[in-house]
């Protein structure tokens, strides 16, 4: 029963696809794709869905198998400015214990483009994400509190910098910082 809803969802989403897509994220001519690890450093209007299994040991030792799909809407309210709503929701098998499924607490944030620089291939976006604490699951893993997480998204292609080495001017970097603030007693803040 499960393989078969995740066949329709499949073909759903296949009949959904649009023909044709634009790229995003440009800067000159360098184009910042997003990752699955992490954002492009650009602002956009996107609807992102990206699903993954894993199976692996819990603290007990049983193996847990853990299906989940990650789903994201952007829309920007200006050029340079984005809103973001995005969520998890999860589907736990441990064998001899049953399963559980549910979402993980809603995301709210907003991403500013701080710096576009065609001449030089870069960007820079700073952002504001709060994870919405008691809006997901508990059972599940999602938190009791509403950690804040400022930040700061780049992108940069080294097209002008490694000018005098052609063959390492398609090489561009991207990446994100991000301070994770917990707003409850207790909790650690983290960086990532």
């Amino acid at each position: 029963m499960y393989k078969t809803n995740g066949y329709l969802v499949a073909a759903v989403v296949a009949v959904l696809l649009p023909l044709q897509a634009w790229g995003h994220g440009f800067a000159g001519r360098r184009f910042f794709p997003a990752t699955v690890t992490f954002d492009d450093p650009f602002v956009l209007d996107e609807f992102g869905v990206v699903g993954s299994h894993s199976r692996g040991p819990n603290d007990a030792g049983d193996t847990v198998t853990d299906d989940s799909l990650s789903v994201e809407f952007a829309k920007r309210i200006t050029t340079p400015l984005m809103f973001a709503l995005g969520t998890d929701v999860s589907h736990l098998r441990t064998p001899g214990a049953g399963s559980a499924t549910g979402f993980d607490n809603l995301e709210v944030g907003l991403k500013y483009l701080t710096l576009e620089s065609d001449r030089y291939e870069a960007l820079l976006a700073t952002g504001f994400y709060d994870d919405a604490g008691h809006t997901g699951n508990a059972s599940l893993g999602a938190a009791p509190f509403s950690p804040v997480t400022p930040s700061l998204f780049f992108g940069m292609g080294m097209g002008t910098l490694l000018a005098s080495v052609p063959y390492l001017r398609p090489l561009a970097v991207t990446g994100t910082v991000q301070p994770n603030f917990p707003l409850a007693g207790g909790q650690s803040d983290t960086l990532t």
